[in-house]
């Protein structure tokens, strides 16, 4: 998985991430009226540190930025969504030469 993920930021984002760790994985499970299961994704959230490259939007994404902790709230994301990158905000980041943290 962490593999898959720096592939997918380096695609997407053309942005290099380094020191992936595990944040949460969180499954979103929607259900039928008779309460079969509809849907089932799994989301598995890393914090990783900024390595290099300049933020692009792929193929998939209208935008890309880097947003400021304190802007978070301006952006209509669901509660869990905040709840993930707070908590990956809040573990600490491994000293390095040239780390960049970019909150």
């Amino acid at each position: 998985m962490r593999e898959t993920a720096v592939r997918e930021v380096l695609e997407e984002t053309a942005v290099q991430i380094v020191n992936l760790r595990l944040i949460d994985v969180v499954d979103i499970v929607t259900r039928r009226h008779d309460s079969t299961v509809e849907s089932h994704w799994t989301l598995i959230d890393f914090r990783a540190d900024w390595a290099g490259g300049n933020a692009v939007a792929g193929s998939d994404a209208a935008d890309v930025r880097w947003v400021a902790m304190d802007d978070l709230d301006s952006y209509g994301l669901w509660d869990e969504t905040l709840r993930v990158i707070r908590a990956g905000a809040a573990m600490s980041s491994p000293a390095g030469p040239g780390e960049d943290m970019r909150s």
